[in-house]
């Protein structure tokens, strides 16, 4: 599939990407090093080459990561998305720093310009390779990243040599349109947030206005928690929907799985999975350049890249997929849900 690009940045990204934080097991930090980088090593097989590390680095070292794609020949380029810290908002005085010549004033910003470049030299030496492309930062953090105290973010593809953008991760909820507004107002050129065929009427919504301010989307959870691929219900290798010893509740059961069951239309014609009609339907919404999916399971490496070869949805099935969330939404509203 082409390659989507960030607008006014050169920045271009594959259009599937992994959320290793999501993809990793539970259990010991030494255990889950070895799994990331094997499927790391799986994926840049298959070729997914962009790689979110998220919040993963608390408890995995970056280079065991990133070190799965690392092999003899020419390095697989790659697509890496990361976290800055939280800044350190002490001033550096007089002193030259790569931003500012001797000659050159200091300002309130350089500090924090230079912990964000700091950072960024030090993903880059853990990763072996120049890290990352996407920063992810807290949005509790723009005011204080903004260039002296003004309106927008430093602009760092120019301080790097290389297509750098700002984005902000939401994982747990799409932001309202005043947030997303202004947080792109301040320079963020990526939003992360959740699009999938369960929040489908929100979410395109949201997409489409971020578009129009001219960011862009990045599809986070295209399975809906689970629920969209079979992990939720204890379909797959991982995530039985009741732990061992509990019993299943069948009221709980019929609210997760009614949702999923009004989608069944999407695969009456067995040409695609409900899992790869996740993707496809998160890829094709206007605004969203990439989809990152978690790569929990074995056959997932596989099964999600040869899901971009399946079966496209049309535009009726799209339409009634916005439809059936819209539904869902106005008797939630209604407390008939």
């Amino acid at each position: 599939m082409e390659r989507p690009s960030i607008p006014g940045s050169g920045l271009e990204l594959p259009v599937l990407g992994a959320d290793l934080a999501a993809s990793l097991p539970a259990g010991p930090g030494g255990l889950r090093s070895v799994w990331a980088t094997a499927l790391v090593g799986r994926l840049v097989t298959q070729g997914v080459t962009f790689l979110d590390v998220g919040a993963i680095e608390a408890a995995e070292p970056i280079e065991h990561v990133v070190g799965g794609a690392s092999g003899p020949g020419t390095p697989v380029p790659l697509c890496i998305a990361a976290p800055i810290p939280p800044t350190v908002p002490a001033r550096i005085g007089g002193r030259p720093s790569p931003l500012r010549p001797a000659e050159t004033p200091a300002t309130d910003a350089e500090p924090v310009i230079e912990h964000v470049l700091a950072e960024m030299r030090r993903i880059s030496s853990r990763c072996g390779r120049p890290a990352p492309d996407i920063v992810w930062v807290d949005p509790a953090e723009l005011p204080a990243l903004r260039e002296g105290g003004g309106s927008a973010l430093p602009d760092l593809t120019p301080l790097a040599g290389r297509p750098i953008v700002w984005g902000v991760r939401s994982p747990g909820r799409i932001p309202s349109p005043a947030t997303a507004e202004a947080w792109i107002v301040a320079g963020v050129r990526v939003l992360a947030f959740p699009v999938h065929l369960l929040n489908a009427a929100s979410a395109v919504g949201a997409a489409a206005a971020v578009e129009a301010l001219g960011a862009r989307v990045i599809a986070l959870d295209p399975h809906g928690g689970g629920r969209l691929d079979g992990r939720l219900f204890g379909l797959r290798s991982t995530a039985p929907i009741a732990p061992p010893g509990r019993p299943l509740d069948p009221a709980a059961l019929r609210r997760l799985a009614g949702p999923v069951l009004e989608l069944a239309f999407l695969t009456e014609h067995r040409d695609r999975s409900l899992g790869e009609a996740a993707l496809q339907f998160a890829l094709g919404v206007p605004g969203v350049v990439a989809v990152e999916a978690a790569f929990a399971d074995p056959g997932d490496v596989e099964g999600w890249t040869a899901a971009l070869g399946r079966t496209p949805l049309r535009d009726d099935e799209r339409r009634r997929v916005i439809e059936i969330a819209e539904t869902r939404a106005s008797r939630w509203r209604d407390g008939t849900s």
